[in-house]
């Protein structure tokens, strides 16, 4: 009795290159979006720094803060009278503080959303506000006024009062507990020591409006982003010129973030793109395209949520899936198994019979079923197997049936007695695959059989005769690049030698 016909196992190929880097896979991890519509441009959104890691938004004339796990609104804030900007979370997430624009400044108890503090000083609108990460008891505003002031929580009094600007200031970030750098529409970025008596230290040029400064937690870098560049300052070699410019965005770059270890610099810009950067090396690692310009953005420091706020009002909220690890709790139910009863306790399955220890058990053996190409391989029907492999379209079960046929010798009677609507299929996947290394010894001998079967019959059909000279020219220009890749060969062991 002869041994009953297989499945056809699939041909083993080296694995191509592939073109979705590390990278890339991370950042596309940041999946099952969520899309909010806010009733005003989206100017700002931060993250508080301690768990569960909720963010604020800021729109219109209120700050709304999300949950980080929910990504939906917890509480909403309407306490300001105008347009607000920069809502601002201390690092214990128990104050918000924000700024609008009549310049008031008002700082929030996030649990109650009772005022704490309002403070008045500013002439013009004040469009950042930030706590200062190294100290809980101090923050910092900058205003259309072209000032930039230190607060003391406390008292409520300014510390320092920072002039040198000609333009309205947009944006400033801390450095340490004693600096801070703050850029401006006059195109300056200035680095300031509120201890000393002359308080400006450093001074760059951007070029042009700056939208967003951010200081690296190392002390040894600052970045500026403003028209569509974003240039990195080296605080330690202390130049004038940047250390690196990079220019990825088509449009003004409006924000800039890191992640929790700011080996990735992100940046957003008017072009509705956002850009990570390596830190190491300055250069685009992944991109993420949104459907409108883009004003705010915002990483959580679990490196979960990207947040992203857009100048029509929409705010997306993309999430990252992280596998939990089983609890305590989970493993024993998984232990135990079978389905909970009525009284709450689980009941275990109850093990399959096999016999006793004596007994002879024999185990019944399910043979795979036999799909419609396999059958017409043990039926002789080549042209059909072929056929089927060929609609149903895998490059890798095409080339394993060429295999086959060739092996059992089969292939010339798979392709013989075929009209040009069955042979253009098989003329077409040739001329596609070609150039893959890893079928072009398959592919070449069933070309060379194809031609061997019809050469006598081109101008018969304009089908074939088509796909014919199509794959003709594919083949010539492989063989022109194959010839250059030999000659640079060639010089290449020359310079060698």
């Amino acid at each position: 009795m002869s041994a009953p016909t297989g499945r056809l196992q699939p041909q083993r190929f080296a694995a191509l290159p592939s073109h979705l880097t590390s990278e890339n896979k991370f950042w596309n991890s940041f999946k099952v979006p969520i899309v909010a519509k806010e009733y005003a441009a989206v100017t700002n959104i931060n993250f508080s720094q301690s768990s569960p890691y909720d963010f604020a938004v800021t729109s219109g004339t209120r700050i709304q803060i999300y949950g980080a796990s929910s990504r939906s609104v917890k509480k909403t804030i309407a306490r300001f009278k105008d347009t607000v900007y920069s809502g601002n979370i201390r690092n214990d997430g128990k104050l918000i503080v924000a700024g609008d624009a009549t310049g008031l400044i008002q700082v929030f108890d996030t649990a109650t959303r009772s005022v704490l503090r309002s403070l008045n000083s500013h002439n013009l609108p004040v469009r950042v506000t930030k706590f200062c990460p190294y100290e809980a008891t101090s923050f910092l505003s900058g205003s259309d006024d072209k000032t930039v002031r230190v607060w003391d929580l406390s008292t409520g009094r300014t510390t320092v009062e920072l002039t040198g600007h000609e333009d309205y200031v947009r944006c400033a970030s801390w450095s340490s507990a004693t600096r801070l750098v703050s850029g401006s529409y006059d195109g300056t970025v200035h680095l300031w020591d509120i201890r000393s008596s002359n308080p400006k230290v450093m001074s760059w040029s951007h070029g042009e409006a700056v939208d967003a400064v951010l200081s690296m937690k190392s002390g040894t870098a600052v970045i500026s982003a403003g028209g569509p560049s974003v240039k990195v300052w080296d605080l330690v070699a202390g130049r004038s010129i940047p250390m690196k410019t990079l220019i990825n965005h088509q449009k003004s770059v409006t924000c800039l973030t890191t992640n929790a270890d700011e080996s990735r610099l992100l940046s957003g810009g008017l072009d509705g793109h956002v850009k990570i950067y390596n830190v190491a090396d300055w250069k685009v690692v992944h991109g993420i395209k949104y459907s409108a310009p883009i004003l705010s953005l915002g990483l959580s420091p679990d490196n979960r949520n990207l947040v992203t706020g857009m100048v029509n009002g929409t705010l997306s909220i993309r999430s990252r899936r992280v596998e939990k690890k089983p609890s305590e709790l989970s493993q024993r139910k998984l232990f135990l198994g079978g389905v909970g009863s009525a009284f709450g306790v689980q009941q275990q399955k109850k093990p399959t019979y096999k016999g006793q220890n004596d007994d002879f058990y024999v185990e019944e053996v399910r043979r795979k079923r036999l799909r419609p190409y396999d059958k017409a391989l043990k039926t002789f029907n080549y042209a059909d197997a072929l056929d089927m492999a060929i609609q149903n379209g895998s490059p890798i079960l095409i080339v394993t049936m060429f295999v086959e046929l060739m092996n059992i010798g089969g292939l010339r009677t798979a392709l013989m007695n075929r009209d040009d609507l069955s042979l253009t299929p098989i003329l077409n996947f040739l001329r596609k695959y070609m150039q893959d290394p890893r079928f072009v010894k398959v592919l070449c001998q069933v070309a060379s059989t194809i031609i061997d079967i019809y050469g006598v019959f081109l101008g018969g059909s304009v089908l074939v005769e088509k796909a014919i000279l199509k794959l003709k020219e594919k083949v010539e220009r492989e063989a022109a690049i194959a010839q250059q890749a030999s000659e640079l060969s060639g010089m290449l062991q020359m310079l060698i030698a």
